[in-house]
């Protein structure tokens, strides 16, 4: 039985409520940030930022159970994410270069909350079933993202093994700029100084000093 059927799953309830941030539904910041469409929310408590689509279906990423033998990468975006995953994969597959280059990287180390950064407002079935063959992947499993402890497993520290990856705060959103002007999917056309305020007011997507907050506040993290 898959464990999204599972009931002890199903009681595994995340409690945090995600607000819509009022000031993400005005022409201003459309005009701004024109690929989020459907604006943001901010949760509550810890005040991380996201998409109304993973506002949806947080638990699901919640509810994530991790095992003894995974590694979880957790960055800021622009933090090294991209090489650190690659490096990971490298040593716990005896630097199958080979290997590395034929298999994407994304499948390779799955970024779990990657289907959420859309404008959609459901949930795709191909989506779903990119989340469901999480719990299928063969041991041991690589992941990476981009979220606060508190929205993922509560056990994932007690059981699996997570490599975080910190940057100087000025240097990540200077480059996380530079990928909201490159990638349609965030379409920013503001300027950086506009760009930083928003983060500062804690109304950018997943806010930056939250996180880092968040990872201060927590106990010391296994790296492997």
């Amino acid at each position: 039985m898959s464990s999204f059927d599972d009931e002890e799953f199903k009681q595994l309830q995340l409690k945090v409520k995600f607000n819509v941030i009022p000031k993400t539904r005005l022409k201003k910041f459309n005009q701004l940030f024109a690929g989020y469409k459907t604006g943001l929310v901010k949760s509550e408590p810890g005040k991380f930022v996201m998409t109304t689509l993973y506002a949806k279906h947080a638990e699901i990423l919640y509810r994530m159970e991790p095992r003894a033998d995974d590694i979880w990468l957790l960055t800021f975006p622009k933090c090294g994410t991209t090489w650190t995953s690659e490096l990971l994969w490298l040593l716990m597959n005896d630097c199958d270069t080979e290997k590395a280059k034929t298999t994407q990287l994304m499948s390779r180390t799955p970024f779990i909350e990657v289907q959420f950064l859309t404008p959609a407002t459901e949930l795709s079935p191909e989506a779903m079933q990119m989340l469901k063959s999480f719990e299928k992947m063969p041991s041991p499993r690589i992941f990476k993202s981009h979220l606060p402890f508190y929205l993922l497993h509560p056990k994932l520290l007690d059981t699996s093994k997570v490599v975080y990856v910190a940057r100087n705060t000025k240097d990540a959103i200077v480059s996380f700029y530079h990928h909201h002007k490159l990638l349609k999917l965030h379409d920013f056309r503001g300027n950086l100084e506009e760009f930083a305020d928003y983060f500062m007011e804690d109304e950018g997507i997943r806010n930056i000093s939250k996180t880092c907050r968040d990872l201060e506040k927590k106990k010391p993290i296994h790296i492997y």
